[in-house]
């Protein structure tokens, strides 16, 4: 029996030490499996250069951001467990009851061992250790994880521009009136410009869109922006004026408005690339896989129609390797689509423009009649004692339509900040000082709604205030138009009547 407690109790010592043995070897492997997260997320970290813009700590949580608690809810105890000293075996007893002799030798079977008695005086029962999962691990760094990414380099700063920057390249340039070589020249002064690196955004695929100056003229800085190099060039070059060319971003959103007229009939100024013969200027339409965009638009640089041994030609082309570049390509390059005759729109515009001649009929020399003169429309509005009234030919209005003129002072800050500053240039060209203006938003409404008139008409200010300045032999009065999209300033050459009223020429109406 003594032999039986004595291995029960190594028994219960083995499983203890087993215990004992297992807690070690779990956290052993909870450090390794830390150590191999920290690892892994070293290994993916981006290559990236230059200080971190996102203004958050890099932080990964390790062993030292962790404190202990005890959540077993049970308070430690000593409880007690029978050991080999709790208990006496007591002595064999002889039960054969015969004396040993040469004929009887005591056996095993002769003797009788008792149990063993507990002499500890004290019952067994379970009190309570605190073991490893008695604890929880609790975040204590205070410290929010982050890693930076590539998101967190970004400088939403970096070469942002507005319109001054872009006013001042061309105001030095001399246009010749001619829409094709406007273009073309309107499009040189931005070779080489190079979309952003710094400042950027990451699409879907993980491909960089970089800030571009024409994104920002387009109202979406980090579009793909061919049909936007397209779009700035125009209006720099006069071309806008004429409100036959959309604005869209997209060049596939912009040929598809262009394509079709009202009646859904294709448009007669774009023509397939065979048999037609370039002209400076006009704008090309070409299909590239494995670019940015596959439809993709440009402005024809140059074409030497007499060397036919390269039978090559150059085209201006916006987002060509994310920059301006000049590109050269063969007539019959499979990437051509279609072209847009610029010389042809401009001829047709012009013409549009022009005020047809009264017919004369034919009568005999003493029935000869003077022609009737057109009819003339006039629209009038008063803001604030000054009297702004509309008047052009009939021509210059669509028919059928009910016009009306509403005009009012300019009060927001922002645009009265940017019309100060235009009226200060002008001024300082005159070398004039400006001694008082006011702007006023006029507009033409058709039907209600904001239109453009067809040809020119006058527009004039009239009223005691205007009076008053004219009468200052010491003040010139000036109109000024202002565009409010990029705050150039055009002196419209304010012509005073006899009547003290001031007189103006326009076609397009916003600030003056």
């Amino acid at each position: 029996m003594q032999k039986l407690v004595r291995e029960y109790l190594n028994e219960l010592g083995r499983k203890q030490k087993k215990r004992r043995q297992f807690t070690v070897v779990a956290v052993l492997f909870a450090v390794l499996v830390v150590g191999s997260v920290i690892w892994g997320l070293a290994k993916v970290g981006i290559a990236t250069t230059g200080e971190p813009r996102c203004g958050r700590e890099e932080h990964q949580h390790t062993e030292g951001c962790y404190s202990s608690v005890l959540s077993c809810g049970l308070e430690e105890s000593s409880g007690h467990q029978h050991t080999e000293d709790c208990w006496q075996t007591a002595e064999p007893v002889l039960v054969c009851g015969l004396e040993e002799s040469e004929e009887h030798t005591h056996t095993e079977e002769c003797w009788q061992t008792a149990e063993p008695a507990l002499v500890c005086g004290q019952e067994e029962y379970a009190g309570h250790t605190h073991t490893d999962g008695c604890y929880t691990e609790q975040l204590a760094c205070g410290t929010e994880e982050h890693q930076h990414t590539e998101e967190c380099y970004i400088d939403k700063s970096a070469d942002v521009e507005d319109a001054s920057v872009w006013n001042a390249q061309y105001e030095n340039i001399e246009w010749e009136n001619a829409w094709g070589k406007d273009l073309v020249t309107a499009a040189k002064l931005q070779l080489d410009y190079k979309e952003s690196a710094a400042n950027y955004t990451v699409a879907e695929d993980g491909s960089h869109k970089g800030y571009t100056r024409y994104g920002q003229f387009n109202g979406d800085p980090y579009a793909d922006w061919d049909a936007s190099f397209v779009n700035f060039c125009m209006y720099y070059a006069g071309l806008k004026t004429s409100q036959m060319f959309p604005d869209e971003k997209d060049t596939a959103e912009w040929y598809d408005k262009f394509v079709k007229d009202d009646e859904g009939k294709k448009i007669v100024y774009l023509t397939a690339p065979e048999g037609y013969e370039l002209q400076e200027g006009d704008i090309v339409f070409l299909k590239k896989e494995n670019e940015e965009t596959e439809f993709q638009m440009g402005i024809v640089s140059s074409y030497n129609k007499e060397d036919k041994e390269k039978n090559e030609f150059k085209v201006i082309e916006g987002n060509s390797g994310n920059q301006v570049k000049e590109n050269t390509y063969k007539i019959d390059d499979e990437h051509i689509f279609e072209y847009l005759k610029i010389g042809e729109m401009e001829k047709a515009y012009k013409e549009s423009q022009k005020q047809p001649e009264p017919e004369q009929p034919e009568q005999p020399a003493e029935d000869v009649q003077e022609p009737e003169e057109e009819p003339v429309i006039e629209l009038s509005t008063e803001v604030d004692g000054v009297t702004i009234t509309l008047f052009g030919p009939e021509s210059s209005f669509e028919a059928g339509k009910e016009y009306t003129i509403q005009a009012e002072k300019v009060e927001d800050e922002e645009v009265l900040a940017t019309v100060e500053e235009a009226v200060e240039k002008v001024a300082e060209e005159k070398e004039k000082k400006v001694e008082n203006f006011q702007p006023y938003d006029i507009k033409l409404l058709a039907d209600g709604e904001e239109v453009q008139p067809l040809g020119p008409v006058s527009v004039k200010f009239s009223g005691q205030e205007v009076v008053e300045a004219v009468e200052n032999e010491k003040t010139e009065v000036s109109v000024i138009h202002v565009d409010e999209n990029t705050g150039k300033a055009t002196d419209m050459e304010a012509a005073p009547t006899e009547e003290k009223e001031v007189v103006i020429e326009t076609e397009h109406f916003s600030v003056y």
